[in-house]
């Protein structure tokens, strides 16, 4: 089991790959996805966990983000 998948994704991922079009190709094209899933998974990002698996972690951190920026604090990051 992925060590990631009780976790949830911040605004600020979210947001980069709904608005990023490079970046969530890259991300898509990294976990052997279509594009459009990927995008669909980023706006139900509360119940959907393939943006918090190991290599979509990975490929967060290789484009500079830090662990805080990826996790968020699911009593207050993740209420929308």
């Amino acid at each position: 089991m992925d060590k990631y998948t009780n976790m949830n994704i911040t605004e600020v991922i979210k947001r980069k790959i709904l608005m990023d079009n490079q970046f969530s190709l890259g991300l898509a094209k990294r976990l052997d996805v279509r594009q459009e899933t990927l995008l669909k998974a980023a706006r139900q990002a509360g119940t959907n966990k393939l943006l918090v698996l190991f290599p979509a972690v990975q490929f967060y951190q290789e484009n500079g983000f830090t662990h805080t920026e990826i996790f968020a604090n699911k009593t207050t990051d993740n209420e929308y």
